[in-house]
């Protein structure tokens, strides 16, 4: 007879945990672009588009 999962005991050694946040990493200051921030700033001035075109009224 198999176990309930939600009897199962808990463990971390599975694939379904997602990842811890890297302690050491930094996160970037309010108004400072991340490198995905960068690439879309350069995108949209490449494709003459700001911020307010993309707003949605309402």
């Amino acid at each position: 007879m198999s176990m309930p999962e939600e009897n199962a005991p808990k463990t971390r050694d599975t694939d379904q945990v997602l990842p811890r946040p890297d302690e050491g990493a930094r996160r970037p200051e309010r108004g400072e672009d991340t490198e995905m921030g960068a690439k879309l700033k350069a995108a949209m001035k490449e494709a003459d588009l700001s911020r307010e075109d993309l707003a949605g009224e309402g």
